[in-house]
């Protein structure tokens, strides 16, 4: 269409340079599939409207990781690219690597993710929607994250940060667990004589365990109390004394009694000189 800003001479118009402009117009609404009717005066408003939701819309007809694509029926598509202009299509084969889309046949650009590096293997992915943004500073076009899907097992794409609560309850498979919440819980010390605490999702389970030489701790007596090194919050499952002789012969046997979430006594059946260089080893589990 010419520019017809001063065409007007002597109050009238030639017919050829007037029938230029409700061409354009017909050629708008007729692209979009309506039919011309002098009973619907809406008829540019929804050709506007049709280009307005869909006309960043394409075809796909390439190969892998070389995306060609095509508008959608009769709609025109933009004569040249721009900053900010979207493209959305679904690909036909799922990509192995780099990607290149040529658009409406105006040259090849590359795909890239939305921090600018190449595409990875299965970014794209064979009838998954995607969408992409130009970018002139780069020359390509920047995955636009409105076109992430939800992530699944098989798919790449969006996931939301699961809370504390759901990764407890271990229901929802569509969520990220961040380091935060993973280790929510988690306390520890390692060493001859530690313990671990485990995170909230796995209960808080404690299980402790040490060691002590015989001699040490009993000094002629058959009783002795010990500290754990870390208190119980409620309970103690189970507590296990394992001797270790360390030389000279010994009917001595070891049993725990006494035992609160904060310590334990050790009950020996006798004391003699042959216990004394031995090593008792305990271990401990609950919550």
């Amino acid at each position: 269409m010419q520019d017809l800003n001063d065409k007007i001479t002597g109050g009238t118009l030639p017919a050829a340079e007037w029938n230029e402009v409700p061409s354009e117009l017909q050629n708008v609404i007729e692209k979009t599939g309506q039919t011309l009717s002098a009973l619907d005066l809406d008829q540019l408003g929804k050709a506007i409207a049709v280009y307005a939701s869909g006309a960043d819309f394409y075809v796909d007809s390439g190969a892998v990781n070389a995306y060609v694509l095509s508008g959608v029926g009769s709609k025109q598509t933009p004569p040249a690219y721009f900053n900010g202009m979207k493209i959305r299509f679904i690909p036909t084969s799922t990509n192995t690597g780099a990607s290149t889309v040529n658009v409406a046949t105006l040259g090849a650009k590359a795909l890239k993710r939305a921090d600018g590096t190449d595409l990875l293997t299965t970014d794209l992915q064979a009838g998954i929607p995607v969408q992409f943004q130009y970018d002139t500073g780069s020359g390509s076009f920047l995955r636009n994250g409105e076109s992430l899907q939800d992530s699944t097992e098989t798919i790449k794409g969006k996931m939301a940060i699961a809370t504390l609560a759901e990764v407890i309850a271990g229901v929802v498979s569509n969520e990220a667990v961040v380091p935060s919440t993973l280790l929510s819980g988690l306390d520890f010390s390692l060493g001859a004589n530690g313990y671990i605490v485990f995170p909230d999702w796995a209960g808080n389970l404690i299980i402790q365990w040490g060691t002590f030489i015989i001699g040490d701790i009993f000094a002629g007596t058959t009783t002795s109390a010990k500290t754990f090194p870390k208190a119980f919050a409620s309970s103690v499952y189970s507590l296990q004394l394992t001797g270790e002789d360390l030389g000279g012969n010994t009917n001595a046997v070891f049993y725990g009694k006494t035992i609160t979430t904060t310590s334990f006594k050790v009950i020996m059946n006798e004391w003699s000189s042959n216990v004394q260089n031995m090593k008792l080893h305990w271990f401990a589990v609950g919550k």
